[in-house]
């Protein structure tokens, strides 16, 4: 179907239509797209830093730029029903009727294509450009004209914070911020696993060192306990407040006498004056013998 826009006019530089007929001309398209059941697609497109352009070689040589990308949008969509809009500036509005945003994603990023590998001969330089855009679809993306536009410029935007020279459709930018974002997850994930590594690997180290800390101060206070080899361990000495204090019968079956001897066998009997200790003879049977507590330094 044929859309008609020969009495509108054009713009002097770049020979397409102009922004004053677009909404206009959009709203038409989708009159007769909701008739015949069928999806258009708008393209909105904007040359990449083109004001260095202009701060850089003059405002000549940025009408020189327009010119080219113009003629290269016009060649490139020859064989395409498809109508060129300049909005103003460096950017610029493509509608296809009857197209879904799929197919016209892939004629934008064929027109990429070309651009980069053509380069524009200005002033005598070759300056190699690139652009941005946006593709929105009707009825899967809006519901009115305006909203159309508004969509698909979003899109051109999406494309311009990303890198530029590319193509973003509309429904697409969900996906691709998810995609952006989950290698950033992944790595924030890491991150987290490997601080809980390290936090984990510093207490099992500290358990580790607390340990054996322990063991050696065990074990230098069980050596210190070991009398070294040739010397006598004394003993310490209680200090008795009388003669006649009771002496507590102990565990131990070893009499310290004060004389210095050394009696071991087992206490049988503990009176008040006397404790009798039963001793192995050197016949090897027993007997017992009384030792008067006045005699007697300490019991184990």
């Amino acid at each position: 179907m044929q859309y008609q826009l020969y009495s509108a006019p054009k713009d002097f530089l770049t020979g397409c239509f102009t922004k004053p007929d677009f909404l206009p001309f959009l709203n038409r398209i989708k009159t007769a797209s909701d008739e015949i059941k069928k999806p258009f697609s708008i393209l909105v497109l904007d040359l990449d830093h083109f004001k260095s352009y202009n701060d850089n070689y003059g405002h000549a040589c940025g009408d020189e730029i327009l010119k080219y990308f113009s003629s290269t949008l016009r060649l490139c969509l020859s064989t395409e029903e498809s109508y060129t809009f300049r909005f103003g500036g460096d950017e610029f509005a493509a509608v296809f009727p009857e197209k879904n945003a799929q197919e016209v994603f892939s004629i934008a990023c064929q027109i990429e294509t070309t651009i980069k590998n053509r380069l524009c001969l200005t002033q005598g330089r070759m300056i190699r450009i690139s652009f941005s855009a946006g593709v929105a679809m009707y009825p899967a993306d809006a519901a009115s004209a305006e909203e159309l536009l508004e969509y698909a410029d979003q899109a051109m935007y999406f494309s311009k914070r990303n890198g530029r020279g590319r193509v973003t459709q509309f429904n697409r930018i969900g996906a691709l911020r998810l995609r952006r974002f989950i290698p950033l997850l992944i790595i924030a994930i890491a991150g987290i696993f490997a601080l809980l590594y390290l936090t984990h690997l510093n207490q099992v180290k500290r358990f580790f060192n607390t340990q054996t800390a322990n063991i050696k101060s065990q074990a230098a206070k069980i050596k210190s306990m070991i009398p070294k080899q040739g010397q006598h361990q004394e003993k310490p000495v209680e200090k008795k407040t009388s003669p006649k204090a009771s002496i507590p019968v102990s565990k131990l079956d070893t009499l310290y006498l004060k004389s210095g001897k050394i009696c071991r066998g087992t206490i049988t009997r503990d009176t008040p004056a006397t404790v009798y200790l039963k001793m192995k003879t050197e016949f090897g049977g027993d007997m017992v013998i009384g030792f008067s507590k006045s005699e007697i330094d300490r019991i184990q």
